[in-house]
């Protein structure tokens, strides 16, 4: 047992040198001969995380959690793993766990609030933030207190899920991506196939779809309509880096359709590269202006960038376009109603200059 404390310590001292593979094969070796089992397991997690194998590291908190399933602290390290292997509903579930157990745990409710924002489910992160502010302002307080001190403006969680009158849902612009692609000149056997993929789309079997797609790429790996529904797939799948990876194989073979640029924005949006989404809507316009879809993207672009000006200014420019729309008109009534709950001191609207 003495040799066993010794190899503790030089796996300790080597964890600290940052000589982590050492260190971690030291306590994989004292693991396995149940030494100390929660403290060598808390240090093995510890390196994983150092690593960055955020899979490895959950596996670890579950041996952890084995021995000590209410570890608060263990719980939100898992539950930070999940989130970053994007398994969010995994995620969601842990954060109800840890408010089992601590109802005021603000770390339970920060992760809940950073999975709410990564899959855009704006009514669950607003609904969560009043449940909060009306029923525990201390915990409230405390959370706002680390969201300002943690994040700048634009990334900051609680901003996310204010202003959402303005706000489109992420199912009514993800829908759309399906909606901006064509392929009435394709040959007979890739509308064949993607006639079949329409269909699963239709009936949510989105998995049958991305197989058939993958299909066609193997023998036409640059058809771009596949591509496109792989993306929008891949979206709706919450795939968000691989969507992006395949607009971007489309946009190296063609750099002159609006369609293209439009789905690269709202993809954008998803992976909250709200910039990068801007300048995509923006090029997009530039390319064809008639689409208004890409008018409403591009103002909702610039909400969460808290640039109110810009959002009046794209959609009046829009509404000049299309002045019998509708959707247009409702968005430039909610738009005008948040501006006059803003300090808009240095925004000055009759000076306004249009794109």
């Amino acid at each position: 047992m003495v040799d066993l404390k010794e190899d503790f310590n030089k796996a300790n001292d080597l964890l600290t040198e940052g000589k982590l593979d050492e260190s971690l094969k030291i306590f994989q070796d004292l693991y396995d001969k149940d030494y100390e089992k929660t403290d060598v397991l808390y240090n093995m997690i510890n390196i994983y995380l150092q690593k960055q194998d955020f899979r490895n590291a959950g596996k670890h908190c579950d041996l952890y959690l084995q021995i000590n399933p209410d570890d608060l602290q263990i719980l939100s390290i898992k539950c930070s793993c999940l989130i970053n292997i994007k398994k969010y509903n995994d995620g969601l579930d842990l954060t109800d766990k840890m408010l089992d157990l601590d109802p005021t745990n603000v770390q339970a409710y920060l992760m809940k609030l950073s999975i709410y924002e990564s899959l855009n489910q704006v009514d669950e992160g607003t609904q969560l933030i009043e449940n909060i502010k009306n029923n525990d302002k201390d915990t409230f307080s405390q959370l706002e207190t680390i969201c300002n001190a943690m994040f700048n403006e634009e990334d900051n969680p609680i901003n996310h899920f204010s202003n959402n009158d303005l706000k489109l849902s992420n199912n009514e612009v993800n829908s759309f991506l399906y909606d901006l692609i064509r392929y009435d000149d394709e040959n007979d056997e890739i509308k064949s196939i993607l006639n079949m993929v329409s269909s699963d789309i239709t009936n949510n079997n989105l998995d049958m779809g991305l197989s058939a797609l993958d299909e066609i790429l193997y023998k036409y790996p640059n058809n771009i309509p596949s591509l496109l529904f792989k993306s929008a797939i891949l979206v709706n799948l919450n795939n968000y880096d691989d969507a992006l990876e395949n607009v971007n194989k489309v946009l190296a073979l063609t750099k002159t359709d609006s369609s293209v640029w439009g789905m690269r924005g709202i993809v954008q949006l998803d992976l909250k590269n709200y910039n990068n989404a801007q300048r995509s809507f923006k090029k997009a316009i530039d390319l064809d202006d008639s689409i208004v879809e890409f008018w409403r993207y591009y103002a909702y672009s610039m909400i969460y960038s808290n640039k109110f000006d810009k959002v009046l200014e794209i959609n009046e420019k829009a509404l000049k376009l299309f002045p019998d729309n509708e959707d247009l008109k409702e968005d430039h009534e909610k738009i005008l109603d948040e501006l006059e709950k803003i300090d808009m001191d240095s925004f000055n609207k009759e000076n306004m200059v249009f794109m």
